[in-house]
């Protein structure tokens, strides 16, 4: 995902397992598969699923990095990834922006605490290596290992998909 490229993602991303207990706090949540090596699940959110569950769960304290969760977002990404794997992450890119967000959790545990990235605020950032950069990161905390000269954005199938719109389009719904 190159920060000249137009893209628009915020989703969860994870084991089956994880992403489903994580969405049966809301009706009816529309779940996908990547079709990258991991073979991950996704749930793509916006604010109103997310305030959904915030209504489930709480809201608790917003954090201050950049990244769009809350203390409760980072509770319950614990207790549903448990036994499990899962993931939030979040891009941006237009001709005025470059962001990107993320952390994870493996067996209840956060293994990437809640990250942030601005390329256009911060010159030095884009002189790091993009294994480097929170999705990256994140992907790889899951278990996504780049093949040949793919990043984990790219070995995950997630690099197929600029937009959420795009996920809810095109990516394999996944059944019951």
């Amino acid at each position: 995902m190159p920060p000249d490229n137009q893209l628009e993602l915020r989703l969860f991303v994870g084991t089956t397992v994880a992403v489903r207990r994580l969405a049966s706090n809301v009706e009816a949540p529309r779940l996908f598969r990547l079709d990258g090596v991991a073979r991950l699940a996704i749930w793509p959110i916006d604010d109103d699923l997310h305030d959904a569950l915030h209504r489930t769960y709480g809201t608790g304290d917003w954090l201050k990095n950049a990244v769009r969760l809350s203390t409760r977002d980072l509770e319950f990404g614990a207790k549903y990834s448990l036994g499990e794997k899962l993931a939030y992450l979040e891009a941006v890119a237009t001709p005025e922006t470059f962001h990107q967000a993320a952390a994870a959790w493996r067996n209840g545990v956060m293994c990437v605490q809640p990250t942030a990235l601005n390329l256009k605020e911060d010159a030095l950032q884009s002189q790091r290596p993009r294994k480097l950069w929170p999705l990256n990161v994140a992907l790889t905390a899951l278990g996504v290992s780049p093949v040949g000269r793919d990043d984990a954005i790219a070995a995950s199938g997630l690099a197929h998909f600029a937009s959420n719109a795009e996920i809810l389009a095109n990516a394999q719904q996944l059944s019951g």
